[in-house]
Order: structure tokens, then C-alpha cells, then sequence
């Protein structure tokens, strides 16, 4: 049996050029090369996998190297760069920091530094997660990181560089690795299929390089992993299998149930999505990549992208062009609020079904937006258009403290004309009561909003409300309509309805109704006297109280005045009593007092 060794070993780049996707690093090393320009300390960050440790050993055999290249790569045959390559090197130290972290290791580490190479021209450290070391060995390795000894060369990488304290960074040139791209992961993989024998599809390649985040060295232990499943037979399907991903096609099925309006089909993907053991997050995550695969698909300067093959590019451009610019983008946003949900939501599978309905029904209010017409149409006004919609802007004008805003009505339901005309009524009763000069009204607002019944029904996305302006004109003229209609109440009704009231309520809220009386109703306002500030405060935050007069007076333009008249409050307070006042009542109370008094001769203490 032969010793495997792994591809990302055996395919180690050993030249500056074979280094994937950091040829801004590999560049900037020969030019220090050839102006001779080297610093004695280097730090390589960058994420895992994309060649640091790679590139320090690189640097490393590069400095003894006594046969460099015209383009200043080692160059592999020489004794220095022969014994680095068999770990038989006295001149190079690889070190790492996750097992020399504390302040012993790094004293040895200086120790060794003091004495110079034994062959060669530099005495080079290579210490990999230096993250790890602790603040103490940090410290204890400035002096030596600052000056070191003319042979001595520090080369340190790590994944977090935030961890580093900011003196470390400033003794050392520091050089950012990037992540490797897909399609330069796919080409190496091809190069090492070729190398090794191994039979692969490009899609397969692909999916591999997506699932490695941009790490060569995940990508290559996938594609071992993958090859000695398959019989060097790498296809699309093991690697979707292996891997256990959702891959693009199971969107690209999703996408087309949403289109045919299958809301059948849809649970039923879903559900074997979750019974293959996928997390609903993870299904809302990849959903939403694929419609931002979709919406850049959009546009041919924009699909370039995606990075994957031209036939999947063909197949995202294909299903955009049957999708509008709306539709994505409505998607988009209730993904990213069942996104956020997630984090609260009890039954994340339930919400997510709750998204996928809201997306099944999407085309159909898209196409009822943009036609001017609502699942359930508002019946035509039956008065003429008189100056009525001015009077009530006119009124909003006059008194621009109290700004109510009514929201266009989406899919208006039976009793939201009322709920709608509330708002309205109540700017044209500010505006009347401004005319007369009397103190500004406070106006309860009622919880029955439309915005909130109406509009929040169908939590319908911002890019299809938007274009509802067309319902905000009618639903204005009704609403004008319905400001005009007077239902004159009664004060012994209200009376009655409010000793009603103080039973259920609050011990503070019945006190004041209790104390406090009604002056008089003048055009369905209802006009309270009360003692103070708190007493209006009160009543004002109890809209209950509003709503249960509305509902059984049958009248939704009855709404509160409050006036504040501090003369109403009981100012008296009774004066301290005095000791001998005190006595006096006691004996008041009770004889034996004073006859106990008396027979132990008594007195009150001065």
C-alpha cells in the first residue's frame, strides 16, 4: 500500500507565479528582490486557505537561495532550497504560535535568534497563527521584532489580525491575501483532475469552488474527498449528494412553482427540502442568492456576475426575462423580512411557508397595481365632485399640529369606509373648532386604524404599494363623503353608557369619570372638564373608553375635547393637630382615657 499524500500537499505551489490569486503579493516580493529591498519582518493575513504559509516558505527558501531565478524565484536544485523542501533546513523555522504562545517559548525563540546561521545568508522564522501568542509574549517579542540581528528574518501569518497588538503591526510590512475567486479554483482543480486521472464535470467543479468560500485548500480536500467516492468520477450529482447542498437547481424549481401559481407544488418541494434535513434558514438563504442571481441576470453587463458556467448563466438569464424587475425585488424583501423574523419565530418552518404563499400571490397584486383595480372593488361615489376633498385639505392646513395621515386602502373591506373617514373626520372637526376660537381639541385617535387592517392584511411589499395612487383618489372621495354624514347623540345616552363603563375600568380612570362631569356635546365632540394635566393625559390614553361610546352609540365621528381647570382641584389639607389636640380626641373617643389619666397623675410630655 502507498502513502497518499492529499492534493493540497502533493500540489503545493513551490514558485511566486504558481501562488493562485495573490499575484499583488507575489509581484510586490521580486521588486523587493531586485532592488534589493527586503524588511526583516513580514506579516501575512488574509483568510484561511489562500496561501500564506505557502508564500513564507516561498520567501523563505528565496532568501538562501544561491541560484535565483531571472525573475527571482528559488530555484529548487541548490543545497538550501533541496534541505528547506526535505525539513532538514538549519537556516529556516517554521514555529507555531497555537503551541509557543506563552513567554518561555518566545525567550527561546530569542535565544535562538542571538546565535547566526550555521549556512546560508539569513536565519529565517516562520510563525504561523501568531494571533495566538499571548499579550505577554507579545510583549516580550517587540525588542527582538524591532532590531533584530542583520541574518535574522521574521515571516509571521494569521487568519485575525485584529487579535495582533498594534505595536507588532507597526514593526512589520504587512501584506493582505484575497480570496480566491471561483473561477481560479475551478482551473487549478482542472489542472490537478488531469494531473491525477480523475474524470470530472464543469458543474461539478463549480459547485465545489462555491462550497470552498474562496480557500484553495478546501476546494482540493472536497475534491479528494469526492474523487475516492466516486472512482475518480466526479459528477455534479455526488457532489450535491456528498455534500449534502441545495443546490441551484432546486431553486430554479421553486422559481418555476412560483410562476405557474402552484401553491400545491410549493408546500410540497418545501417539504421534502426540510425531510432531507435542511434547515429553513438555510433554504431562505439560498433562495434569496438565487433571485439576486436572477435580478443581476437582468442585465447583460451585470450577469458576468454570476460565477459559474454559460449554460447556467443561459438558465438565470432565461428565467429573469420571465420574471419583472418588480416581482425580484418584492421577493427580495419578504425574504429579508422572514430573514429577520427567524430570530424571534417559534415555528421557522411555519414562516417560511408564510413567505413562499405571500410569493405564490405576488403576480397577482403586482397585476392589479399596475391595472388600477382591487381584489374587491370600492364602489364609485354617489354625489358629484363638489369642493368637499378641498375643504378637508383646507383643514389639515389650519391646524398642522395634529397631522393625520391616511394611508392608501389596499383590498378594502366591508366597514373600512368608516375606519378610513375617522381620520378625516377628526381634521375637519379641528379645523371647525379652530374657526371658533375655543381651546384646541385633543382628539383620540382610535386603534382601528386602516393602515393597520387594511394594508398590513396582506404585508404587502413596498415596490407594489408604491403604485397604488390611483386607490388613494377614490378612497379620498369616499372618505370626504363619509366626513359629512352627522349622527347627532344624546347626553343621557353618553351618560349612561359611561356609568357603564366605569365599572370595567380601571380604579383611576373611574375615579375621574367619576368627579368629573360633561359640559356638553356640540357637533358629536364630547366637551370634559377635568382638574389637571394627569386627568386629560389619562382619559386621552384611554381609547377604550372612545371606542366603546363609538360601537354603541353607533356614531364613529364622536371624539373628546378636554379642558384643564385647576380651580377643580381639591386644594384644602388638614392642619397638623397638636398634642393637647391630640388628647382631647382620644377622651372624645373613649372615657376611660381620662379616668386612667387621673389615677396615675398623667401628664404630657413637653
Amino acid at each position: 500500500m502507498t502513502q497518499f499524500i492529499v492534493s493540497a500537499r502533493k500540489y503545493r505551489p513551490a514558485r511566486f507565479q504558481d501562488v493562485l490569486g495573490q499575484e499583488h503579493i507575489s509581484h510586490t516580493l521580486k521588486m523587493a528582490f531586485s532592488q534589493d529591498k527586503l524588511a526583516h519582518a513580514f506579516l501575512f493575513t488574509g483568510p484561511r486557505g489562500v496561501g500564506k504559509t505557502t508564500c513564507a516558505r516561498i520567501l523563505a527558501k528565496a532568501l538562501n537561495c544561491i541560484n535565483r531565478t531571472e525573475d527571482y524565484e528559488p530555484c529548487g536544485k541548490c543545497e538550501f532550497c533541496v534541505s528547506f523542501d526535505e525539513s532538514a533546513s538549519f537556516s529556516i523555522f517554521e514555529l507555531d504560535a497555537a503551541s509557543n504562545n506563552s513567554v518561555d517559548h518566545i525567550r527561546s525563540l530569542v535565544e535562538q535568534v542571538r546565535i547566526p546561521p550555521l549556512s546560508g545568508r539569513y536565519k529565517v522564522f516562520i510563525i504561523d497563527e501568531v494571533h495566538m501568542l499571548t499579550t505577554s509574549a507579545f510583549n516580550a517579542f517587540l525588542k527582538t521584532l524591532e532590531e533584530p540581528p542583520s541574518y535574522a528574518v521574521f515571516i509571521l501569518a494569521t487568519t485575525e489580525r485584529h487579535k495582533i497588538l498594534p505595536t507588532i503591526l507597526s514593526r512589520c510590512q504587512i501584506f493582505d491575501f484575497r480570496r480566491i475567486q471561483v473561477f481560479d479554483i475551478v482551473k487549478q482543480l482542472n489542472l490537478v483532475a488531469s494531473q491525477e486521472g480523475v474524470k470530472v464535470e464543469e458543474q461539478a467543479l463549480h459547485l465545489i469552488a462555491t462550497k470552498a468560500d474562496g480557500a484553495m485548500r478546501d476546494a482540493l480536500s472536497i475534491f479528494d474527498r469526492i474523487a475516492g467516492a466516486t472512482n475518480n468520477n466526479i459528477t455534479y450529482q455526488a457532489v450535491t449528494d456528498n455534500l449534502n447542498l441545495l443546490d441551484y437547481t432546486n431553486y430554479f424549481k421553486v422559481v418555476d412553482q412560483l410562476l405557474t401559481e402552484d401553491l400545491a407544488a410549493m408546500m410540497l418541494i418545501i417539504d421534502d427540502i426540510m425531510k432531507r434535513g435542511f434547515d429553513p434558514e438555510v433554504f431562505l438563504s439560498g433562495l434569496m442568492e438565487h433571485f439576486r442571481q436572477i435580478l443581476v441576470s437582468k442585465d447583460s453587463s451585470t450577469i458576468k456576475l454570476i460565477e459559474n458556467t454559460e449554460s447556467v448563466r443561459e438558465r438565470y438569464a432565461q428565467q429573469a426575462s420571465l420574471l419583472s424587475l418588480d416581482y425580484i425585488l418584492s421577493a427580495l424583501q419578504l425574504c429579508n423580512e422572514c430573514d429577520i423574523n427567524f430570530r424571534t419565530a417559534k415555528n421557522k418552518r411555519l414562516l417560511l411557508e408564510m413567505t413562499m404563499i405571500k410569493m405564490v400571490y405576488l403576480p397577482f397584486l403586482l397585476d392589479q397595481s399596475e391595472s388600477g383595480e382591487s381584489k374587491k372593488k370600492i364602489p364609485e361615489p354617489s354625489i358629484k365632485k363638489t369642493n368637499t376633498p378641498q375643504f378637508t385639505e383646507k383643514a389639515v392646513e389650519k391646524n398642522e399640529k395634529l397631522p393625520i395621515e391616511v394611508s392608501p386602502p389596499v383590498l378594502m373591506e366591508e366597514g373600512a369606509e368608516k375606519q378610513v373617514s375617522e381620520s378625516v373626520f377628526l381634521k375637519s372637526s379641528i379645523a371647525a373648532e379652530d374657526k371658533k376660537q375655543v381651546s384646541e381639541p385633543v382628539l383620540i385617535k382610535s386603534s382601528i386604524v386602516a393602515e393597520d387592517n387594511i394594508v398590513k392584511k396582506i404585508n404587502k411589499p413596498k415596490a407594489v404599494l408604491n403604485k397604488l395612487s390611483s386607490f388613494e383618489k377614490e378612497a379620498m372621495v369616499q372618505i370626504a363623503e363619509n366626513s359629512n354624514r352627522k349622527n347627532d347623540i344624546k347626553l343621557d345616552d353618553v351618560l349612561e353608557l359611561i356609568e357603564q363603563y366605569k365599572e370595567k375600568a380601571s380604579p383611576t380612570i373611574s375615579l375621574i369619570l367619576t368627579e368629573r362631569k360633561i359640559n356638553g356635546i356640540e357637533e358629536n365632540i364630547i366637551q370634559y372638564t377635568v382638574a389637571s394635566n394627569y386627568e386629560r393625559e389619562s382619559l386621552i390614553t384611554e381609547t377604550a373608553l372612545l371606542e366603546f361610546l363609538r360601537y354603541n352609540l353607533k356614531n364613529y365621528n364622536i371624539a373628546f375635547r378636554f379642558e384643564v381647570d385647576a380651580s377643580l382641584m381639591d386644594n384644602t389639607e388638614e392642619k397638623p393637630m397638636t398634642k393637647e389636640e391630640k388628647l382631647t380626641e382620644l377622651i372624645n373617643q373613649n372615657s376611660l382615657v381620662n379616668q386612667i389619666i387621673q389615677k396615675l397623675d398623667l401628664k404630657i410630655d413637653e
